[in-house]
This record gives C-alpha cells, structure tokens and sequence, in this order.
C-alpha cells in the first residue's frame, strides 16, 4: 500500500474509533501511524490525546510538553498540557500553560478551560469572569451554560444554576450533562427525590449508542462526580472551614453522594 493512501485509511479509522470513545483500539491505530511516518508530528500528538483520553494524564502530559519545545507556535499542545495539569491536581502549572496558549491565540476552548481551573482553585470570581469572556464568543455553547450553571451550583445559587441549566437542554436537548446536574441542584435545593430522578431519567434516555458506548459515557460521568464528591470531602476535612461553608458542604456531598447512587445503579442496569 502505498505510504500516503495507508496514512489516509489509518487516520479516518482512527476518528471512527474516536468517535465512538474506542481509546484502546484508536491507539493501537495511532500506534500504526506513527510507524508508517514516525516524524510526524502531528501522529505524535494524537498519540499524546489518545493517552489523555484514557486518564493517562501523566504520560500524555510528558508528550504534551515534548510537542511543545518541538513546535512552540501550537497552542494545542499547551492547552492539552493544562488539561493534564488540571486532571492531576496541578492547577497553578495549569493556568501558567494555559497563558502561554493565550499569548498563541485565545478561543472558547482555552477560556473554558482556564474558568474550570480557576471553578477547581475555588476562585469563582475569577471562573465566571473567564466564563463570560467565553460566552461572548459562542453565546448559544451548550457546554458553556452548562458550566455555568455548574458554578452558581457551587456558590449555592441554586436558582440562577436552573435557568442555565435550563439554558442548556434547550440549546442541545441531547446533552446529558446537564439534566444530570439540574438534578442534583433539585436534591440539594428542596431534596426533591422524584423530581430529581425524572429529570436523572431524561439525561439517561440521551445516552443513546451501543451498550459499550452507553457504560463509556456512565462511568465517565462516575468519575466526573467521583472527583467532584473527593473535592467537597477534602475540603470539608481541611481547617478553617467556617460554620456556614460546612453546612454549604455536607448539603453537596449528600448531593454528590445521591448523584453516584443514581450513575452506579444505571451502569449496572445496563452492564
């Protein structure tokens, strides 16, 4: 076969697999490009989100970081750096990366990215500043109501958080995201059960797909909530949390704690 057509057939193979979350099978693919054209930089950085992909921030990260030094005009490679940074806890690194992507070009993605750094940090302030930035470039993303919705969760906003929320579905009603955290705002708001699980119930039925395709977006969403609920944790252990703030805190870890119990008992169901 002949090197440029076998380098065609193995990239869209490997966007079929990407689409359908099939990491493991996209690298192996990766893998086969970067042997039919290892100086390729761009097989090396789909090499590299692939691992990201997969969680494997700290691997994903080194080659990020290489992909940087090689060409320092990309700001995807810095931006994919941060997002390593941010997945492993390393949030000062994560906005320093992220800056230097800014001084390449600024986008939706970046400013996103920056804001839930800045939602991680406990920085709100700064989070919804970023967020506003990135919704006056894409005023109908989906992701972006979402998110902020999100944060006004967070800062006990639970009425602002809706109307995002809200905002959302309407904008892309096949977006599970966002029915699954309206829920958990209507359980810590009133602790409306039935309410919250009908609206649990609408996110589930956007899930569409394949069963493996069903379980890859559910356990995401486990581990999405999972670090979330460890957050809350660690900050409720930590000293100096005022009365209010650990009232504010158990509320959402009974709230994350609900929201799991939902997300497990349906990946079983489906399993």
């Amino acid at each position: 076969m002949d090197k440029t057509l076998d380098r065609i057939y193995y990239i869209r193979k490997s966007k079929v697999h990407s689409m359908n979350d099939k990491f493991d099978q996209e690298l192996v693919i990766v893998k086969r490009l970067i042997s039919v054209d290892p100086k390729n930089y761009e097989n090396h950085y789909s090499w590299a989100r692939v691992r990201r992909d997969q969680d494997e921030d700290s691997y994903a990260g080194l080659k990020f970081r290489e992909l940087a030094i090689l060409n320092p005009r990309d700001h995807r490679a810095f931006n994919n750096l941060g997002i390593c940074f941010a997945n492993q806890g390393r949030y000062d690194n994560a906005i320093i990366v992220y800056n230097k992507a800014m001084e390449i070009t600024t986008n939706v993605e970046l400013l996103n990215n920056m804001a839930i750094t800045f939602t991680k940090m406990g920085d709100y302030e700064q989070a919804s500043e970023y967020y506003a930035k990135a919704l006056a470039l894409r005023p109908s993303d989906e992701y972006l109501h979402n998110c902020i919705g999100y944060l006004h969760f967070l800062q006990g906003k639970y009425k602002a958080a809706i109307a995002k929320l809200e905002d959302a579905i309407s904008y892309e009603p096949g977006y599970c995201l966002p029915y699954f955290n309206k829920a958990l705002v209507l359980f810590c708001q009133n602790g409306l059960e039935d309410e919250s699980k009908e609206v649990f119930r609408k996110g589930v039925l956007t899930l569409s797909g394949r069963k493996q395709q069903k379980l890859q977006r559910l356990r995401s969403n486990i581990r999405l909530y999972s670090s979330e609920l460890s957050g809350i944790t660690r900050e409720l252990e930590s000293s100096g949390v005022t009365l209010d703030r650990k009232n504010q805190l158990e509320n959402l870890k009974k709230g994350f704690e609900y929201i799991l119990d939902l997300l497990e008992k349906e990946t079983k169901e489906v399993e």
